[in-house]
């Protein structure tokens, strides 16, 4: 449960300040990401890096109990 609470609280706080940059630099944001799809190098280290983060997700927080809890692991 102490996992749960943890991984619960950093991909919240993560996903409300990704959110909040997004809204307030919305038109910046969206020069970005348009720059990085024209850079199959930066979108392979960005997939990779993703792909671990995620599957140490699912790892370390493997539960499918019919519960919030689930939404990390699906998340992951």
């Amino acid at each position: 449960m102490k996992l749960s609470l943890f991984l619960a609280k950093v991909l919240g706080l993560y996903m409300t300040v990704l959110s909040i940059g997004l809204l307030i630099h919305a038109k910046k944001m969206k020069s970005i990401l348009m720059d990085s799809m024209d850079s199959p190098p930066l979108l392979l280290v960005s997939g990779v890096i993703a792909l671990i983060v995620g599957l140490l997700i699912v790892i370390s927080h493997n539960m499918w109990a019919s519960d919030w809890r689930v939404l990390i692991t699906i998340i992951g």
